[in-house]
């Protein structure tokens, strides 16, 4: 028989061995939240440095690199100018024209954003497949609008007014369009010159001129 001492012994060599206890952490998964794409908004302006009056040479514009989607564009610099648009594509967060006036003979040029122009200027397009398309707020009293030969001119403005000028809305030829759909009102001049300051609106050979929302002239 073994002694108490020895059974002891016994029992103690067959027990587990228990080094310590490890604490078990459980993982939380990582979750990665898609931030919203930002367009930071970038101004450019009109400086005249490719001698020209081509919105389409790179030059002409403030860092020498043509205006884009997420730029608010100002042509201030020229004076008594018309600055020509002439090909291809291009989208710009806004548009002022000031102390000039801007002609289409290509492409199309949309303004998403705020758009105006100087009084007594003017915006042309010309040709088919020329558009230009101003689809924000829109300041364009005593602006002149035409579009030739199938080209379409489209603005937002609400309302227009002479303000002492002789504007003319005009769309001359077969497809050529000029939607001023958004205006309700008309406004020139009264007093004894107020037929001077007459809004010309003309629709010749096909063109279209839209002012079906206007209620009061």
């Amino acid at each position: 028989m073994r002694s108490t001492s020895e059974a002891s012994r016994v029992r103690s060599s067959i027990r587990p061995r228990v080094h310590g206890k490890r604490k078990h952490q459980r993982t939380r998964p990582l979750f990665v939240e898609s931030l919203e794409e930002r367009v930071v908004m970038s101004a450019v302006t009109w400086d005249g440095g490719g001698g020209n009056l081509l919105w389409s040479n790179p030059l002409n514009w403030s860092g020498d690199t043509l205006p884009g989607a997420s730029d608010d564009v100002t042509i201030a610099a020229t004076g008594n100018g018309t600055i020509t648009y002439n090909a291809g594509t291009t989208q710009v967060a806004s548009l002022k024209l000031q102390q000039d006036g801007l002609s289409l003979v290509g492409g199309s040029l949309t303004v998403t954003g705020s758009f105006s122009v100087s009084p007594g200027y003017s915006v042309s397009a010309s040709g088919t497949g020329t558009v230009f398309t101003a689809q924000g707020a829109s300041t364009i009293d005593a602006t002149s609008f035409q579009a030739h030969s199938g080209a379409r001119i489209s603005l937002a403005a609400t309302s227009y007014d002479a303000q002492g000028a002789y504007p003319t809305f005009a769309a001359d030829g077969v497809g050529s369009v000029l939607d001023l759909s958004q205006v309700t009102q008309l406004k020139g001049s009264v007093g004894f010159f107020a037929s001077a300051y007459a809004l010309n609106v003309q629709a010749t050979a096909g063109g279209v001129v839209k002012l079906p929302g206007v209620t009061t002239v």
